[in-house]
């Protein structure tokens, strides 16, 4: 094994929490970040040479999403769907992610609101969720963090 090979993690045993919700039957979690551009080509700019960009000031923290294993029975489930469905849909709920380590767990904290759910019945297939969060910067963290 190399140096680089002993960074390397598996994400089994990862957890998906929502405040102090433990969410169950997850079966894989991404999430994502981008920083917009913006183009400073000019017209003087010799033909066949690239365009130009800057990055924009700031960026968007995107979206958290995962598919899980969905039980109607569920409180965690629900918990989810309560999220989506409520009145106060605008309310902010920390998540984190935890991938365990050899020495310790490596979290991934976001705040976001659930923004979608969407159910799949397939024919000899297990009952399926996709989980939509918007990730927001409300508690002015540098969000994914890690601790």
């Amino acid at each position: 094994m190399t140096a680089a090979d002993s960074t390397v993690k598996s994400a089994q045993g990862a957890t998906l929490t929502a405040g102090t919700q433990v969410i169950g039957q997850v079966t894989n979690i991404s999430f994502s970040m981008n920083r917009g551009t913006i183009e400073t080509s000019t017209v003087v700019q010799a033909i066949d040479t690239g365009k130009t960009f800057i990055a924009a000031g700031l960026y968007d923290l995107g979206e958290l999403s995962f598919d899980l294993l969905y039980d109607p029975a569920s409180t965690d489930h629900q918990y989810i769907l309560d999220g989506l469905q409520d009145a106060g849909a605008d309310t902010v709920i920390k998540w984190t992610i935890s991938v365990p380590q050899t020495s310790s767990a490596v979290n991934y904290i976001f705040d976001g609101f659930v923004t979608g759910w969407d159910v799949t019945l397939a024919m000899e297939d297990a009952v399926k969720a996709s989980v939509s969060i918007k990730l927001t910067d409300s508690a002015n963290e540098n969000i994914p963090v890690t601790d």
